[in-house]
């Protein structure tokens, strides 16, 4: 037996401190074991067919494996599911496919009854009006809320702005928030009489009041973009997880001062997973774990979700056949104008994208336009031939230098070329040969140095066509909005169109 200073001490006390050593360890072993799992995505947007996608957290469009679609997401959350787990959802449901322009939610809401816990209302959510939010929410069997969204009466917009949910005997209490750029980023009248309260005052609010009714841990289910959940996070004390949306950010296990900030990306291309530890007798988090986990292509799709998507393929078919305006032209969108001369049609789109943005301007490539719509209706079907991408409308501030340069590229490219770039009203320029020949803005030239907020596709946005300098812009924003759709709402208000080749693009 050891010596030991100042004494003896007997096995049986030496086995009696074992067993104490060991029941300590054990103790804190337990206090780092899995308490609450949270599941959460955002921005699905109506991703309810796969996409085309490359896993890269910059999200580069083009050629790439077919990933993601609801099928897949639900597949994985059903796995990943168990009774000590809360399934979130950041906002923006809708808006983003021809099942959102179709259906305006009703397909990804009932898709995702009897599988998300909470969502927080988005800005696009307010996309179809109102009372579609109203109705979308009534078919709902889960919990679609906002915190600081009021009437202008004072009323909230939805009967409950907070929860308190005890899963596996912790009490998670839960607020949400709506950007309150949600007047400026979706159609003004559908909102003109709601208030959006400033989210840094309402969360010190809902932190106040989720303490004081007994909230042991506190999540804040945002929809307000990473930039406005960091500032919460350094600003607002008390809340313990932040689970993002609206700004489509790839982030996870990341922390602001005690608030851990977790965000999925976008379009179901990412199922965020953060695991909690929590100390029963100090009432505090232990630990969390947060990843995301890509929605790949090798990854089961849930065979109840994929019957329920062809029935609604099948009325999405006979949808497309409805008229939404007529033409009194022919909008010409064939591969040899588009790439190579300007063209009604694009000058159409590049208007609209630019009008729904209230952008200075707005560039697209030929390349972007894949079909003609003959004189006469206009179908659905014949939008999304036209649009077949489901690019999204996004808006980023460049200097004049760089709007020059740009067009200095589509200018060398020559005709046939998919990159050419097509304008909208009050922009033009000249080529000649394989050069810039001179360039205006509103029968001026453009100011190198002069700040111009652009409207362009989702894909160009990204660097497309070689386009990086809308990379290298400021304040890009991605309105989530679908070119598809911003053309048929346009054409649907105007009922008959007669766009017109303008002498926007002159090539000797």
């Amino acid at each position: 037996m050891a010596y030991i200073p100042g004494g003896s001490m007997s096995l049986k006390k030496i086995f009696a401190a074992s067993i104490l050593l060991v029941s300590l360890l054990l103790t804190a072993c337990a206090s780092e074991k899995i308490d609450i799992t949270l599941l959460h995505f955002n921005d699905f947007h109506a991703q309810i067919d796969p996409l085309k996608v490359k896993w890269t957290p910059t999200m580069s469009w083009g050629s790439a494996p077919t990933s993601a679609g609801i099928a897949r997401m639900i597949h994985q959350i059903k796995i990943l599911k168990n009774k000590n787990t809360l399934i979130l959802s950041g906002g923006d449901m809708i808006m983003g496919s021809p099942f959102s322009t179709i259906f305006k939610g009703r397909a990804t809401y009932t898709l995702f009854n009897g599988l998300i816990d909470y969502m927080v209302i988005g800005n696009h959510e307010f996309d179809y009006d109102q009372p579609n939010l109203r109705a979308l929410m009534k078919i709902s069997d889960f919990k679609v809320f906002t915190s600081n969204v009021y009437t202008t009466k004072g009323k909230p917009y939805t009967k409950e702005r907070w929860f308190i949910r005890t899963v596996n005997g912790i009490k998670v209490g839960i607020f949400g928030l709506t950007t309150s750029e949600t007047p400026i980023t979706t159609y003004p009248r559908y909102v003109a009489d709601l208030t959006f309260k400033n989210e840094i005052k309402v969360a010190r609010e809902m932190v106040k009041l989720l303490k004081e009714k007994g909230a042991e841990i506190i999540v804040a289910l945002n929809h307000v973009g990473l930039s406005t959940d960091e500032t919460i996070a350094e600003d607002v004390k008390g809340i313990d997880i932040i689970v993002g949306g609206h700004s489509h950010s790839v982030t996870n296990n990341y922390k602001i001062k005690n608030s851990w900030i977790a965000q999925a990306g976008s379009s179901s291309r990412y199922l965020g997973k953060i695991d909690i530890s929590f100390n029963r007798n100090s009432k505090k988090i232990t630990k969390v774990k947060s990843i995301l986990i890509p929605m790949k292509k090798n990854l089961p799709m849930d065979k109840a979700a994929l019957t329920k998507i062809a029935e609604y393929r099948t009325k999405l078919d006979k949808a497309l056949q409805t008229v939404v305006g007529e033409t009194r032209v022919l909008l010409n969108g064939m591969r040899s104008v588009v790439r190579s001369l300007e063209s009604n049609l694009p000058n159409y789109i590049a208007d609209t994208i630019m009008l729904k943005t209230s952008s200075d301007m707005a560039l697209i490539n030929g390349g972007g336009v894949r079909e003609s719509i003959q004189k006469g209706k206009i179908r659905v079907l014949d939008i999304i031939k036209v649009l077949p991408f489901n690019n999204t409308i996004v808006t980023v501030k460049l200097k004049g230098s760089a709007i020059i340069s740009m067009l200095k590229k589509s200018a060398a490219l020559g005709a046939g070329a998919g990159g050419m770039l097509h304008v909208s009203k009050g922009l033009k320029y000249r080529i000649t040969g394989h050069n810039l020949e001179s360039c205006s803005f509103k029968d001026k030239p453009l100011e190198p140095e002069q700040l111009y907020k652009v409207a362009t596709s989702s894909f160009m946005a990204a660097g497309g066509d070689g386009y990086s300098e809308f990379t290298k812009g400021t304040s890009s924003y991605d309105t989530g909005i679908t070119m598809a759709d911003a053309l048929q709402k346009r054409i649907t208000k105007e009922k008959i169109i007669n766009p017109q080749v303008e002498g926007r693009i002159e090539r000797d």
